[in-house]
């Protein structure tokens, strides 16, 4: 499992990807940082659009749960996120990056057992829009994963 792969996966997965300008810079259990360019996500007043901000943090929290799930050879296709919300703390008027950093070891060892055991498990994340060294927006997020019985 790969940066190259995520982005690849991504394309496949939410078409609205390969036309928003984002690139996987990082991708590991420990955490998925996504950049992005102003120049495909730029709102009406010349800043970055929030739906567009929205997407990148809710899509690097998903990478780093794929990630996870990949490490741990728990790979599944059915990763959802049953909650999000955004606070939107100061504009953003350059490209920009999105990271999500795991919580804590053992919660992506508690998360993934539970997954093994029951098949369903749920992990709260949290994922940071930085531009020009600086918090903009702060994303929180539940994310579900089933176990595909094949």
């Amino acid at each position: 499992m790969n940066s190259t792969e995520f982005q690849n996966h991504a394309e496949k997965m939410f078409p609205l990807v390969s036309h928003m300008g984002l690139k996987v810079k990082t991708l590991s259990e420990k955490s998925c940082i996504l950049t992005g360019s102003i120049a495909e996500n730029k709102n009406h007043i010349g800043t970055v659009f929030g739906g567009s901000l929205y997407c990148f943090s809710a899509l690097s929290c998903y990478g780093l749960v794929w990630a996870a799930l990949s490490a741990s050879r728990m790979m599944t296709g059915n990763i959802v996120i049953s909650e999000g919300q955004i606070k939107y703390l100061s504009p953003v008027k350059g490209d920009f990056e999105v990271s999500c950093l795991a919580p804590s070891e053992n919660l992506i060892k508690e998360f993934v057992q539970i997954l093994f055991k029951k098949g369903k498990a749920r992990l709260p994340l949290t994922a940071e829009v930085i531009w020009n060294s600086k918090k903009c927006a702060v994303f929180q997020g539940t994310y579900v994963a089933k176990r595909e019985i094949l």
